[in-house]
């Protein structure tokens, strides 16, 4: 639990801060750690911001999702190469932590005060609006 909890926290400060760890190179694999920004508007392939750096992903990236979602807001870990023009040609991305899951379905303010005022189950027992300000 305490463990989670410092991850949890450690990627909040990372995304305030745009903080990155900054990238390795280990026999011309460059590794980057850190938090994605953008990703490709449909599907997986294409131009990524992860830390602040520029990656392009292809066919053959493999991206690991056992943690959790790649996403905007996954901290994940990229292996890549150089491809000399500022932009990293993934070959492996790993989730560490998935993206956080979309809010559930929100109510407005408006609709809330109408269905405090305008119960349902009076709409369907009586089989009319119980008052004018329920018909919006």
């Amino acid at each position: 639990m305490k463990s989670s909890i410092s991850h949890a926290l450690l990627v909040m400060l990372m995304v305030l801060f745009n903080f990155s760890l900054p990238a390795a190179a280990k026999e011309g694999v460059i590794e980057i750690n850190g938090v994605v920004q953008s990703m490709p508007a449909s599907g997986l392939i294409g131009a990524w911001t992860i830390a602040g750096r520029n990656v392009r992903t292809d066919g053959a990236t493999v991206i690991k999702q056992e943690v959790g979602a790649i996403g905007v807001g996954a901290l994940v870990e990229v292996k890549g190469r150089d491809e000399g023009n500022g932009v990293t040609l993934a070959t492996d991305i790993e989730v560490k932590q998935g993206a956080a899951p979309p809010p559930a379905e929100s109510t407005t303010a408006s609709s809330r005060a109408r269905s405090s005022r305008c119960p349902r189950a009076r709409w369907l027992d009586s089989g009319r609006w119980p008052d004018a300000r329920c018909r919006s």
